[in-house]
């Protein structure tokens, strides 16, 4: 599938959604309404990677427009997003035009990585920090 999701690890705190070319907006509204439930499963803080490494840039007509309204639906629980993409110049770009759309609620979340292991380290050194 080009698009899965998933725990990242066995206790559920990171949602790991892998994408690979080529995919819709259509799999990604189904892979997102997955991903709401196992947010909404749970009653603590869920961070998500989206890793776009084997995506190769791909980015399907209307996903911009997609992850703005992604934006208004993310549960009370959603903590950090880490974005890994094999080309973090698009990613960055893509970032600032939602930005420029009005997401400002993402602002402080969105954080690029290089890798899912860098991520996830990311991740569990900062849930160490709040502890």
């Amino acid at each position: 599938m080009p698009i899965t999701v998933t725990w990242a690890d066995r206790t559920p705190n990171i949602i790991l959604f892998t994408f690979t070319a080529p995919w819709d907006v259509d799999e990604f509204k189904e892979k997102r309404a997955e991903a709401g439930e196992l947010l909404r499963s749970v009653n603590f803080p869920v961070h998500v990677i989206a890793d776009f490494s084997a995506n190769d840039g791909f980015l399907p007509t209307n996903s911009l427009t997609e992850f703005r309204h992604t934006s208004n639906l993310l549960p009370w629980n959603t903590g950090a997003i880490y974005v890994i993409s094999s080309r973090p110049t698009l990613a960055v770009r893509v970032y600032q035009s939602l930005l420029k759309l009005g997401i400002t609620q993402l602002s402080t979340r969105v954080y690029f990585a290089d890798s899912v292991p860098d991520a996830m380290a990311r991740i569990h050194n900062q849930v160490r920090s709040v502890s």
